[in-house]
Parts: structure tokens; C-alpha cells; sequence
């Protein structure tokens, strides 16, 4: 079947990261591995209700004017970006560097696998996706993994500097605002190949900017 080509996709790049950071730190910390997966676990526990609070507080409704649809989405998208910088924060405090590239791994592979699951359970319950957009899935997995190894790797180097608080919120503005032009544009333009082209230009650079960062932050730490 087609329809299971981008769900392959998806665990296949996804190892193959995993192998890359193994090359690159010539180690691999199980513990910090699981940790993410752990992190992302508790996300999936906290999250969604913080999220839905405003709406079950205020009634919101589907229909509700534009303006408060994107309030109540940037509300989510805020709740998501600090919820989860915290947990990485928390979860590389008074570790090494590389602890805190697997406990970003963790928590990207633990998102991937996710999304796996539900392609998977789409194909078995007869919902058909179209390919262009499994398969641009594939790619925002590379790259949302992407981002989760070194935004953990970058909170623990200015927490080593002191800087927790700083680079906390930073990693919790971006991440929220990453998240939140991608949800933005799709709930208002739909899942066209134009509209998530412009969605994964922007995350592209945002992990080209935060591997930058990384490196940077590598030969100071020297």
C-alpha cells in the first residue's frame, strides 16, 4: 500500500538522525533517550487541558469571530511552547551536552513515533490522506526532531552560563511562535502545498538558526 510509504519514511529518517547524533557524540545516553520520551509523555498529560481551559471557561464555540480564533490559537500555541521548553530545561539541568542532544532526541523521536501511530491508524480505519501530505509529514519530522536535539542542547548551554532564565523564555517565545504561524496558516489557507511551504520554510530556518546557535555555543564552551 502507498498510503503506508510516509509512515516508513518518517521511522526511517528518524533513525537515521538517531545514528548521525551517535556518530557526532560517539555515545549514546538511553537514559537521557527515554527521558524525552518521558518529557513528551507528560506533555501529552498537561498539555491538552491547560490548552482547552479558555475555551471551556468562555464557551468558545467553532464559529466564534476570527479574532477570537486567533487569540485562543496563540493562547495554544504559547501554553505548548512554554510547557515544553520548561520540561527540556528541567530534564538537562546540571547535565552534560551530550545528555541534553539525546533527551532531545527523546522527545522529537517520541513525537515522530506519534505521528506514525496515527498514520497508521488512518490507513487501518480506511481515512485516506493524500500522499503530498504524508509525505510532507516526513520532512516536518526531520525537522521538528531537528529542533528539539539542539533547542535542548542550547538551554543547557546558557544554563551553564547562567543564563537559564533568558534562554527559557527565548526557546519558549520561538518555539510558541513557530508553532503558532504553522497553525495560523492551515487553519486559515488550509494544508495547500503553497501554504505548507511557507510553514516549513520558516521552521527550516528557525533549526538552521538554532544549529548555529548550537556550534557557536560548542566553541565557547570549548
Amino acid at each position: 500500500m502507498i498510503g503506508l510509504l510516509p509512515p516508513l519514511i518518517i521511522v526511517i529518517v528518524s533513525i537515521i538522525v538517531l545514528l548521525i547524533l551517535y556518530s557526532a557524540t560517539k555515545s549514546f545516553s538511553i537514559e537521557a533517550f527515554l527521558i524525552g520520551i518521558g518529557l513528551l509523555i507528560l506533555t501529552l498529560i498537561i498539555q491538552p487541558p491547560i490548552q482547552q481551559l479558555p475555551i471551556l471557561l468562555l464557551r468558545i464555540n467553532p464559529e466564534a469571530s476570527i479574532v477570537t480564533l486567533l487569540l485562543v490559537l496563540l493562547y495554544a500555541a504559547l501554553v505548548s511552547g512554554f510547557l515544553q521548553e520548561l520540561l527540556k530545561l528541567i530534564g538537562v539541568r546540571g547535565k552534560n551536552i551530550v545528555y541534553a542532544l539525546w533527551l532531545g532526541a527523546g522527545f522529537g523521536f517520541g513525537e515522530a513515533s506519534l505521528v506514525v501511530l496515527n498514520q497508521l491508524i488512518n490507513i487501518f480505519s480506511g481515512i485516506n490522506i493524500p500522499l503530498f501530505l504524508g509525505l510532507a509529514s516526513c520532512y516536518e519530522r526531520f525537522i521538528v526532531l531537528l529542533y528539539h536535539v539542539f533547542s535542548a542542547a542550547i538551554l543547557l548551554q546558557y544554563y551553564m552560563r547562567g543564563k537559564g532564565l533568558f534562554i527559557y523564555v527565548v526557546m519558549a517565545l520561538t518555539h510558541s511562535l513557530m508553532n503558532y504561524q504553522a497553525i495560523l496558516l492551515v487553519k486559515l489557507y488550509g494544508s495547500s502545498i503553497p501554504i505548507l511551504l511557507v510553514v516549513y520554510t520558516v521552521i527550516s530556518v528557525v533549526v538552521l538558526f538554532l544549529y548555529t546557535i548550537y556550534r557557536q555555543g560548542m566553541r565557547r564552551l570549548g
